[in-house]
């Protein structure tokens, strides 16, 4: 007898047991443990969430309510009631089975494969532990054992876009030019990753088609110390940044970072990140942004139905030299959420929005409008849409909308920026 109807017959037969034992007093859970026997699911999940409604066990409910909308296809929302069934431990051996069921369905092997080991844990298990639902998961598991990952390893890829920005941002001060053109963006890296040292080298390129002297462009090299123990990953860097603006030499930045990471059972994680930047200018035009820089990051990463959410917040202080009239040197705070997720196999989406508060030092300026203690808040909405074609493929567009509010009125911009892109990645 194949897995499949092995299954079949487990659903049927644990539904109908459970149905047989209420059927005095649970009317509703009947019928739907009869309309699920006849292959009509829709209604199945009409009675069930009848009985729900009435107050029935819970876990049992959505145990029922997921195995329905499975049969019909509805991925995500059986998703949504196995997970409210885990909590039961009678029935949690079963649920994971069937999450990582949903989960080959999705074309989510890896985390599949993590639901089907989950169900094959014997100690998790102990009190209600099944060898038939273990030999099912062993059996539906068809990702292959991971190999030990090679001794050097090196990772790249290169990126190619061409775009519109609505208001052209000065990179010098970060204050809208209230002109507008078109640009390309490319950028290219290569990692070279080594057991407790990683080397990356990175390149970036914005440049517009007419404001010639705010095109920008930057070469970065970066030294890792990873320090994996348990979920934990430390990671202490070195890494020095050159930049040019236009066609002269820009900035040169010491940086020292540390991170820490903490891995959850599954692909969940938190960071924690510091980072302290020494800015050096190479160009006496600009002398005023040289200084330091320090950021601080938190940053929770979390899989669900819906798709990958990143929850992100930034504190970053900054000491530059400044000018008498005008200050470089604003305290921030931001978060940004985003949402991540697929529309098919190969069509990925991302939405994400961005609060930025900052807050400048007072100055008295000849020009009441930029007078006193200046204070922005930012909100921007981020969307992309990409197709992966081919492994390693990457073609796409990207929006972002840009809302700056000051209480210096020169300040105060709106942007748009929109962008095709083609990524390679190996």
């Amino acid at each position: 007898m194949s897995s499949y109807w092995r299954l079949t017959l487990l659903i049927i037969g644990f539904i109908l047991a459970s149905a047989q034992s209420l059927a005095n007093d649970k009317v509703s859970f009947e019928k739907g443990a009869q309309a699920f026997a006849q292959k009509n699911y829709s209604l199945a999940i009409d009675y069930f969430k009848q009985a729900q409604a009435q107050g029935y066990n819970p876990n049992t409910i959505n145990y029922n309510l997921g195995v329905s909308y499975f049969k019909l296809k509805h991925y995500p929302q059986a998703e949504a009631s196995f997970r409210i069934a885990l909590r039961s431990p009678k029935l949690k051996q079963l649920v994971q089975y069937n999450l990582g069921l949903v989960k080959l369905k999705q074309q989510n092997k890896d985390e599949a494969h993590q639901w089907f080991n989950l169900a094959q844990d014997r100690q998790a298990h102990s009190q209600y532990y099944s060898d038939k639902i273990t030999k099912l998961a062993a059996a539906m598991d068809t990702t292959p054992t991971k190999k030990k990952p090679a001794i050097f390893q090196i990772d790249g890829g290169a990126s190619i876009s061409y775009g519109y920005d609505s208001n052209v941002t000065l990179t010098t001060s970060g204050s809208a030019s209230g002109l507008s053109d078109q640009f390309t963006e490319s950028f290219a890296y290569l990692y070279l990753l080594m057991p407790y040292t990683n080397l990356k080298l990175n390149y970036y390129d914005h440049s517009y088609t007419t404001y010639e002297r705010n095109d920008y462009r930057q070469l970065e090299a970066r030294l890792e110390f990873p320090i994996d123990t348990g979920n934990w990953t430390v990671k202490p860097g070195l890494f020095y940044t050159s930049s040019k603006l236009g066609r002269q030499d820009y900035q040169s930045i010491n940086n020292a970072a540390l991170d820490i990471k903490y891995r959850f059972a599954k692909k969940d994680s938190l960071l924690f990140k510091y980072q302290y930047s020494d800015i050096e200018i190479e160009n006496p035009l600009y002398f005023y942004l040289a200084g330091t820089q320090q950021r601080l990051r938190a940053q929770l990463i979390n899989y669900t139905f819906l798709g990958q959410f990143r929850l992100r917040y930034e504190y970053e202080f900054n000491d530059r030299i400044n000018t008498p009239t005008v200050d470089y040197s604003p305290t921030r705070h931001s978060l940004r959420l985003r949402l991540k997720n697929s529309l098919s196999r190969k069509i990925k989406m991302t939405n994400e929005i961005l609060y930025r508060n900052s807050l400048y030092n007072p100055v008295v300026n000849p020009n009441p409008a930029i007078s006193g203690q200046r204070e922005d808040n930012r909100k921007q909405y981020r969307f992309s849409l990409y197709v992966l074609p081919v492994s390693g493929l990457e073609v796409g567009i990207k929006y972002v909308y840009t809302s700056n509010d000051s209480n210096f009125e020169p300040e105060e911009y709106n942007k748009e920026v929109t962008q095709a892109y083609l990524y390679y990645y190996f």
